[in-house]
């Protein structure tokens, strides 16, 4: 065995665990930063995709608003009588 104390054993093994702890949470950012550029790339495509099924949502409501006045006036021509 070593010829080390209990305190200095202690020591060297929260030395060693600052150690790997530091490398790990430096390949965890590392690996957080790779995915996060990742993600914001999705994230923009389907921000997109989401704008234009917004869009197209918009336009079909607007043409069946129109569609319906449409009919409704043609209703009320029908109906109107001279």
């Amino acid at each position: 065995m070593s010829d080390l104390t209990p305190e200095e054993f202690d020591k060297k093994a929260d030395d060693i665990y600052k150690r790997i702890s530091n490398k790990r949470m430096a390949d965890i950012k590392r690996i957080e930063m790779k995915y996060d550029k990742e993600f914001k790339k999705f994230d923009k495509y389907f921000d997109n995709y989401l704008e234009n099924e917004f869009n197209q949502m918009e336009k079909r409501i607007k043409s069946q608003y129109e569609l319906n006045r449409i009919m409704e006036d043609n209703k009320l021509r029908k109906n109107f009588k001279f």
